[in-house]
C-alpha cells in the first residue's frame, strides 16, 4: 500500500475492518461463544428474562449445544432451561415453577476432560430452598447425571473435582428461620455415579442438635 495516500489508505482499512464485522457477526448472533466458569444469575439486573450460551459437551469440539435459560417474573414466576443439540432438536428441557434461577458452570468432575453442565436454582421461602441439575452426555445419551430439590438455605459450589451441598438440619424445636446446623455433603464420581460422602455438621451452639438425626 506504499503507492497509496494516506486517505486511501485509512480508507481501505476501515473496509477491510467492515468486511471482518461481517464475516464475524453470525457466530455472535447465536449466543454467548462458550460458558464463564461460572455464571450467578442473582448478580444480573433485576429484569434479567433470558440468556444463552453455545459451547462443546464433549470436550472433542464436535457436539456444540446451546443452553437457554429464560426467566418470567410475576405472577407467574417461572424459569426454563433448555438445551438444544447442534441440529436445533431439543436434548433436555426444564420447567419451574416458583423458582429464580441461581447459577450455571460448565465442569469436569467425572473424568480430566468429560464435560458436565451444573444449573441451580432458588425456590421462595424463608431462606429459599436450592434445587441443581447435573447434565451430560452418557451411554444412555444425554441426560440428568445427578438432580437435587428442597435444600433449605442451600447452597452448591464446585472445589476442584468435588461438588460441595450445604442445606440446613433442624431440632425438634428449631425454626426455619434458625436452622440447628448446616449439613455439608460432597458429591465424588466413582465411576457410575455420584455419591455422596460423609456430611459434615457445622453446629450452631445457641441449639440442641443430634447429628444423627434424620
Amino acid at each position: 500500500m506504499s503507492h497509496l495516500g494516506e486517505g486511501e489508505r485509512v480508507r481501505l482499512i476501515r473496509v477491510l475492518l467492515m468486511f471482518l464485522l461481517i464475516l464475524l457477526a453470525p457466530a455472535c448472533a447465536a449466543g454467548s461463544r462458550g460458558l464463564p466458569e461460572t455464571e450467578y444469575f442473582f448478580k444480573t439486573p433485576a429484569d434479567f428474562k433470558e440468556t444463552s450460551f453455545v459451547f462443546d459437551l464433549t470436550g472433542e469440539g464436535a457436539s456444540e449445544v446451546t443452553v437457554a435459560v429464560t426467566f418470567t417474573p410475576e405472577p407467574v414466576r417461572e424459569t426454563r432451561l433448555v438445551v438444544r443439540g447442534a441440529d436445533g432438536c431439543t436434548l433436555y428441557s426444564l420447567a419451574l415453577t416458583g423458582a429464580c434461577p441461581e447459577m450455571m458452570a460448565l465442569t469436569s468432575l467425572r473424568e480430566v476432560n468429560s464435560r458436565e453442565l451444573l444449573f441451580a436454582w432458588r425456590v421462595e421461602g424463608s431462606g429459599g430452598f436450592l434445587g441443581y441439575v447435573l447434565l451430560g452426555h452418557s451411554p444412555a445419551g444425554f441426560g440428568e447425571l445427578l438432580r437435587e430439590e428442597g435444600l433449605a438455605h442451600g447452597a452448591v459450589s464446585l472445589s476442584g473435582g468435588t461438588l460441595e451441598q450445604t442445606a440446613a438440619r433442624y431440632g425438634p424445636d428449631s425454626p426455619n428461620s434458625m436452622p440447628a446446623a448446616m449439613e455439608k455433603t460432597c458429591r465424588l464420581w466413582d465411576g457410575t455415579g455420584f455419591a455422596a460422602s460423609t456430611a459434615t455438621q457445622l453446629r450452631d451452639m445457641r441449639y440442641s442438635y443430634d447429628s444423627r438425626l434424620e
